[in-house]
C-alpha cells in the first residue's frame, strides 16, 4: 500500500510538468518573433487573409517569382466561329479562357499568347494575377502558323506593376522548366514542373505546320496554353501551347527561336505577319548504299537527295535547285545522310529548321553535288503558300447552285471533323493537306461539300465531300473560276451542269439541270433557312462584274460620248444623265425591297413589280427608265419564272429603247461634239505655243485637274504653274474639253 500511495503521489507530481512544457515550447516558439518585432529595424510579420505569416524581409528568389508570376495573365475570349459544315450560319458564342505573358518589343508592351486562344474572338479581356478587374484587349498581330499572337492593352492603369519578362535561349535536355498558367479546374495561378525531354521539330495541331518544339513532362492541361514555361534562371524559355492527349504528363512548349522570328516579322512589317520560308523541294534521305553509290557519295557521307522542286519557286536560274541535286551543307551547317544536322554531341534537328530561321526573301549559301560537281548556290526562300492554307478568320466561302454547296478547302473545313480530324476526314482530302503542291498561282482545291435534300438531288448523297475537278469539260482551278463557269453556264441558256468529282477509280459525275436549280435553291433556302445562296466575298464579285460590263458597254461609244456622260454630275441631274447616256457607265446596284423573291446566285427582284410588267405593252416607259442592273434582273427573272411573254416584250423594249438611245447620241455627236471639240484642240493648240513661267499668284494646277479648270477658267491668258508642264497640258486639255461639252449639252 505504502508503495502505491508513493506512486499516485509520483504522478500527481508529474502530470503538471507536460502543459508547462507545452507552454514553454510556445513560448520558445514565438519568443524570436515577438523579441524582433519590438525591435528597431527588425523583419515585419505580414499576415495574409488566412493567418499566414511571412515576413516583409523574403530572400531575393522569392521577390523575383512573385514578379514573374505578376507578368502572367489570364485571358478570357468569348468566340464565335465559323461554321464549315453550314457556311451560312456561324458556331454559336463561346466563352474559353487561356494564359499570357507580359513582353516589350520595338518600345512597345505586348501580351504574348497563343493564335487558337484568341481566334475567331468577338471579345478579349485580360486579367493580372490578384487581381479582380478585367481589361480589354485587342490583337495586334496573330500568326496561325507558328499559333502565336500578341495583343496589345490601351488602358495605361493595366501596366502598373507589370515587368515584361526576359526572353531566354533554349534549353539543354533534361533541363528543369516550370509551366505557369492558368489551367482549367480552378481559377488561380498554378505552377507545374518538369524537365526538357525532347528538342525537335513537331506538327503544330493548330495550323498543321512543322516547327521546332520543346516537349517537356510537365503537364500541360486546358486554360495553360499562352502562358510561360521558366529555365532555373527565371527566363522564358517557351510558350505553352499543346499536349499529347493519349500520354499522361507529356506537354509541348514554342521555344524562344520561333517566338523570336514572330516578333521580328511583325517589328520590321508593321504588324503584317510575312511567315516562315521554304526552299521550295522535296528531298529524300541517301542512307542507302546503293542509292550513294549511284549519286557518287562516300559511305560514310552526308547529303540529301532533291527529288522534286516546287513549281513556283522562283529565283535565277543559276542558284535554282535542280532534281538530282544533292544538298550537302546549308549556311556552313553539314546535312547528314538522314536529312538533319548536328546541334550538339547529344541533339539533331531537321535541316528544315536551319531554313525556317530565315525571312522570306534571304538567301540560303548551299553547298550542292550536281552530276559529280560540287557547286555553291545562294537559294532564295520563299514563302510558298499551301495547296489546303492555314487557319484564316473570316467567314467561310460558298455558293449553293442546285441545292448543292460548294467550298475551297482549308484547314477549317478539316477541323470540323473535330479533334481527331486527321483520322475522321476523307483520306483523300487529308492527303491534299499533307502532300498537295500549288502548281499555278491562285490554285484552289474546291470540295462539294454538302447535298442538301430534295428531290432533285436524290441518289446524290454519296458524293459530297469530294473534290469538283471540272465544270462542262473546263478544268477548276480555284473557287471563283468554278462560280463563275457555273453562273456563265446557268446564264447561257446550256441544259445541264456537268461536274467531275475526283474518285477512286474513276471520276464520278453530278448533273444539274439548269431549268431546275432556281426553284430547287428556292426549296432549300426555305427549308434550311439559308439567308443568301452565296457568301458575301461572291457577291462583291458579282458586283465587279456588273461594274466591268457597264464599263465595256460605254467603250462602245465616242471618248466624247464618254465624257460628256461623265461630265453631267450634278446630284439634281443624276438621273437624267443615266438615261441621256444610255447608261454608259452605270452606278453600283440598286436594293429592291418590296416583296424580295430569291433567285439563282442571290439576284433578288420585286416580285410586284414582276407582276406589274404584265402590263407591259400599255406602259413600256415603266421599264425604260430603270439602271441596266435593274433590266437584267428582270430579263433573267421573267425567264426564270416562265413568264415568256413578258420576257420577250422586255427584251423587244430595250432592244427598240438602245436603237433611239444611239440614234440620239450620234446626232448629239454631229451638232455638238465634234464642233467643240475642234474649238477645245485649237485652244490646247494655242496653249501649247506659249511660254509657261511662274505666276503671280497661286495656281496649284498639278494637283488637281479641277485647278486646271479654274486656272483656265479664271485666267486664260495667264501661264501655268505646274512642275509636269506635259501632264498640266494633257489635265487642262481635259478640263477644257469637259466644260465646252457641257456648255454645249446644257445649251443644247
Amino acid at each position: 500500500m505504502a508503495a502505491c500511495a508513493q506512486f499516485i503521489l509520483a504522478l500527481i507530481a508529474v502530470a503538471p510538468a507536460r502543459p508547462r512544457l507545452a507552454a514553454r515550447r510556445t513560448v520558445a516558439r514565438f519568443a524570436p518573433v515577438c523579441s524582433a518585432a519590438r525591435g528597431e529595424g527588425a523583419a515585419q510579420l505580414v499576415t495574409d487573409f488566412y493567418g499566414r505569416s511571412r515576413s516583409s524581409l523574403r530572400d531575393q528568389t522569392e521577390a523575383d517569382e512573385d514578379r514573374r508570376h505578376r507578368s502572367v495573365v489570364k485571358i478570357f475570349t468569348v468566340t464565335s466561329r465559323p461554321n464549315y459544315e453550314l457556311p451560312w450560319q456561324s458556331h454559336p458564342p463561346e466563352s474559353s479562357t487561356g494564359s499570357g505573358l507580359a513582353i516589350r518589343d520595338g518600345g512597345l508592351n505586348f501580351i504574348l499568347t497563343n493564335a487558337h486562344v484568341v481566334a475567331d474572338a468577338t471579345l478579349i479581356e485580360v486579367r493580372k494575377s490578384g487581381s479582380a478587374r478585367r481589361f480589354v484587349a485587342r490583337p495586334y498581330a496573330v500568326a496561325h502558323e507558328c499559333d502565336l499572337a500578341v495583343l496589345t492593352i490601351d488602358d495605361d492603369d493595366f501596366w502598373r506593376r507589370i515587368w515584361p519578362l526576359e526572353l531566354g535561349g533554349v534549353p539543354h535536355l533534361r533541363d528543369g522548366v516550370t509551366v505557369v498558367g492558368y489551367p482549367e479546374g480552378g481559377d488561380s495561378l498554378c505552377v507545374t514542373s518538369g524537365v526538357v525531354s525532347r528538342i525537335e521539330l513537331q506538327v503544330y495541331e493548330h495550323s498543321g505546320a512543322s516547327l521546332l518544339c520543346l516537349q517537356i513532362d510537365a503537364a500541360i492541361n486546358p486554360g495553360n496554353s499562352g502562358g510561360p514555361a521558366f529555365d532555373a534562371a527565371g527566363r522564358v524559355v517557351g510558350v505553352a501551347f499543346q499536349n499529347a492527349p493519349e500520354s499522361q504528363s507529356i506537354g509541348y512548349v514554342i521555344p524562344v527561336p520561333i517566338v523570336n522570328h514572330f516578333l521580328r516579322d511583325i517589328r520590321e512589317n508593321g504588324g503584317t505577319y510575312a511567315g516562315f520560308p521554304s526552299i521550295g523541294v522535296v528531298c529524300q534521305h541517301t542512307e542507302n548504299p546503293q542509292l550513294r553509290e549511284r549519286l557518287g557519295l562516300p559511305k560514310q557521307g552526308g547529303g540529301i537527295l532533291v527529288r522534286g522542286v516546287h513549281p513556283l519557286a522562283a529565283g535565277p536560274a543559276e542558284h535554282k535547285l535542280r532534281p538530282d541535286d544533292v544538298i550537302l551543307s546549308i549556311s556552313g551547317v553539314e546535312i547528314a545522310s538522314d536529312g538533319t544536322c548536328e546541334v550538339n554531341a547529344q541533339e539533331r534537328v531537321s535541316f528544315a529548321h536551319l531554313v525556317h530561321m530565315n525571312f522570306p526573301g534571304d538567301t540560303c549559301r548551299m553547298r550542292v553535288l550536281r552530276e559529280g560537281r560540287e557547286l555553291e548556290l545562294d537559294v532564295p526562300a520563299l514563302r510558298l503558300e499551301r495547296l489546303v492554307p492555314d487557319a484564316v478568320e473570316r467567314a467561310p466561302c460558298y455558293f449553293i447552285y442546285g441545292g448543292v454547296v460548294f467550298m475551297p478547302l482549308t484547314m477549317g473545313f478539316l477541323h470540323e471533323y473535330g479533334e481527331d480530324w486527321y483520322e475522321d476526314a476523307p483520306r483523300d482530302l487529308v492527303a491534299l493537306w499533307e502532300h498537295g503542291m500549288v502548281t499555278q498561282p491562285g490554285e484552289q482545291v474546291v470540295v462539294l461539300s454538302r447535298i442538301l435534300a430534295a428531290k432533285e438531288t436524290v441518289g446524290y448523297g454519296a458524293l459530297s465531300e469530294k473534290r469538283v475537278k471540272s465544270v462542262n469539260g473546263q478544268p477548276v482551278r480555284n473557287f471563283r473560276q468554278l462560280f463563275l463557269a457555273v453562273r456563265q453556264a446557268a446564264a447561257s441558256g446550256e441544259p445541264y451542269v456537268e461536274l467531275a468529282l475526283e474518285s477512286p477509280g474513276g471520276d464520278a459525275v453530278l448533273i444539274i439541270k439548269n431549268r431546275s436549280a432556281p426553284s430547287v435553291d428556292e426549296t432549300v433556302s426555305r427549308t434550311y433557312r439559308i439567308p443568301q445562296l452565296i457568301s458575301d466575298d461572291l457577291v462583291e464579285v458579282i458586283e465587279e462584274l456588273e461594274r466591268s460590263e457597264g464599263e465595256d458597254q460605254g467603250q462602245g461609244a465616242s471618248v466624247a460620248e464618254a465624257q460628256a456622260g461623265a461630265l453631267l454630275v450634278s446630284e439634281r441631274h443624276l438621273g437624267d444623265a443615266r438615261r441621256a447616256m444610255g447608261n454608259a457607265q452605270s452606278d453600283e446596284p440598286e436594293t429592291l425591297q418590296d416583296d424580295d423573291v430569291p433567285e439563282a446566285f442571290g439576284v433578288r427582284v420585286s416580285s410586284r413589280l414582276l407582276e406589274s410588267l404584265q402590263a407591259a405593252d400599255q406602259s413600256p416607259e415603266t421599264v425604260v427608265t430603270m439602271t441596266g442592273f435593274e433590266r437584267r434582273q428582270l430579263i433573267e427573272a421573267a425567264y426564270q419564272e416562265g413568264a415568256n411573254a413578258v420576257h420577250a416584250r422586255l427584251v423587244e423594249i430595250f432592244r427598240d429603247e438602245q436603237q433611239k438611245q444611239h440614234a440620239e447620241q450620234t446626232a448629239l455627236q454631229d451638232r455638238v461634239e465634234r464642233p467643240a471639240l475642234e474649238a477645245v484642240e485649237a485652244q490646247v493648240k494655242g496653249l501649247q505655243e506659249r511660254e509657261y513661267r511662274a505666276p503671280t499668284r497661286d495656281v496649284p494646277c498639278a494637283d488637281e485637274r479641277g485647278a486646271c479648270l479654274r486656272c483656265y477658267a479664271q485666267n486664260a491668258q495667264a501661264p501655268l504653274d505646274c512642275a509636269d508642264k506635259v501632264a498640266a497640258l494633257d489635265r487642262c486639255a481635259q478640263a477644257v474639253s469637259r466644260v465646252h461639252l457641257q456648255t454645249a449639252a446644257a445649251s443644247q
